[in-house]
């Protein structure tokens, strides 16, 4: 069997490198796919059509064999780099963005969900006047496909039953230098296991009362979720009880990080 050949693309390639002003920081938003051709377009406007202006993009496609490099591709002049290659899944992919980000803010975004125009001149404006230390956070509004089904979003004291809608998070790159990234033995909850590790370690939370990222839901592996969130639980000392796992909507708010892979 040939080898696959890694395909590689945007800006970056032609020599163009983003860089960071006093007042406009570059940020790095992150999308990682795999087959999305339905809704990836629809994603990539939401971030290249954004109000603030200095965004590197990247895209790391697990080697799609749909129409989605053809419709990255279309948008190469606007997206900083992408790479097309096999990964170990979405939180490995996540981890290979995280490596190649230079922003000094860094939010992810999945390939069939997408931001308020302004969402990123509104997390700019407050880490501006923040300590540029803390994970900036907000609302999550949720479709099933065109149907809006609610929001999530505040919880002053969110761990361990509650955490910021992942989503929505914007974290200042000193903080992966500081608590490391995704843990992929996870499948499904490395994000969670991240930020337990954020809180613990004395990264801060701010929160924006604004709608920040709209996302679909998509299929996941309940029982899966239920077992690695229990898991991560036990393993910093939190006691799991009933009503965590009577919180549907955390289940199903999780659903869209397992799309990419279709678990």
């Amino acid at each position: 069997m040939a080898a696959h050949i890694c395909k590689i693309g945007g800006l970056r390639k032609h020599g163009v490198n983003r860089s960071s002003l006093e007042n406009l920081p570059v940020v790095t938003i992150i999308t990682v796919v795999y087959n999305g051709e339905k809704f990836l377009e629809e994603t990539i406007k939401s971030v290249i059509n954004q109000t603030y202006s200095n965004i590197e993009y990247i895209i790391i496609d697990g080697r799609s064999n749909d129409r989605t490099l053809e419709i990255i591709s279309k948008y190469d002049d606007h997206i900083d780099f992408w790479i097309s290659e096999e990964d170990k899944g979405i939180y490995d992919a996540m981890n290979k963005g995280l490596k190649f980000a230079t922003g000094k803010l860094i939010g992810i975004l999945n390939s069939d969900d997408w931001y308020m125009s302004n969402t990123i001149e509104k997390v700019v404006d407050v880490y501006l006047k923040s300590d540029k230390s803390s994970i900036i956070h907000g609302i999550l509004k949720i479709w099933t496909n065109t149907l809006f089904f609610g929001v999530h979003g505040r919880s002053d004291l969110f761990f361990p039953e509650q955490f910021p809608p992942h989503p929505t998070c914007f974290v200042p790159r000193r903080v992966y230098e500081m608590i490391g990234n995704f843990d992929i033995q996870f499948r499904s909850a490395a994000d969670y296991d991240f930020l337990i590790r954020c809180k613990l370690g004395g990264v801060g939370f701010i929160f924006i009362e604004s709608v920040l990222t709209n996302f679909r839901s998509g299929g996941c592996s309940t029982r899966r979720f239920t077992s690695e969130t229990e898991k991560i639980q036990h393993k910093y000392g939190y006691r799991t009880n009933f009503s965590y796992r009577m919180k549907i909507l955390f289940v199903f708010i999780k659903n869209c990080f397992m799309k990419r892979n279709g678990f």
